[in-house]
């Protein structure tokens, strides 16, 4: 289950019935090590991915890619009862950090000033800290929320040339598998799509 882009085809954002999650997100400052006419868009990547049962899979079915054809992306990979899994492309090599939870939340911008990601990462840590964990209801209100201001550094974003436009909450559980898309800014109303899969058990 994913959304599509329908610019550039491809998604940010995917689940398969196994449970896997996949984000892609985009690296602005990173450069593209060679400089082609045929990049790909990164979020075609998802939909070769996605299939892949189990996180060392997904670095397995990377390897056969040939990344020089997608400009520089982070890809965060997901599976409950498992550490997270980050492969970032930086244009020039692929790193693979199979534990990655200390690095959460990801986040990306465009903008150069201000340190965005930064203010962004603090913000969770501080919700984190006040409310003593990172429950479902903290994540829903941390994507909503317009701290420290609204802005260009709030996770719901808010800028002249652009604004977060949808938000997406995958869970996953034992039995099943839940996809929500809001597509429009999270602080607006909007017509909610919901989607469930039975979960499907790896056996290897």
């Amino acid at each position: 289950m994913a959304p599509l882009d329908g610019d550039q085809g491809g998604s940010w954002i995917a689940v398969n019935q196994f449970g896997l999650t996949l984000g892609l997100l985009n690296r602005f400052d990173d450069s593209p090590g060679a400089n082609l006419h045929d990049y790909r868009s990164r979020g075609l990547l998802l939909y070769e991915l996605i299939d892949c049962p189990e996180l060392i899979a997904v670095g397995q079915r990377l390897d056969e890619v040939a990344l020089d054809h997608f400009r520089p992306f982070t890809l965060v990979s997901l599976l409950s009862g498992q550490p997270a899994m980050l492969i970032e492309w930086t244009g020039q090599k692929k790193r693979v950090k199979s534990n990655a939870e200390r690095l959460m939340p990801i986040a990306s911008s465009s903008l150069r000033e201000g340190n965005v990601v930064l203010q962004r990462k603090q913000q969770f840590q501080k919700m984190v800290f006040e409310r003593g964990g990172a429950e479902a209801e903290l994540l829903f209100h941390y994507h909503r929320s317009h701290l420290p201001e609204r802005g260009p550094a709030s996770v719901c974003m808010h800028r002249a040339d652009a604004r977060t436009v949808s938000m997406s909450a995958v869970t996953v559980t034992k039995e099943m598998v839940e996809f929500v898309y809001h597509p429009n800014s999270p602080c607006h109303p909007a017509i909610t799509g919901r989607l469930q899969l039975e979960r499907t058990p790896f056996a290897p």
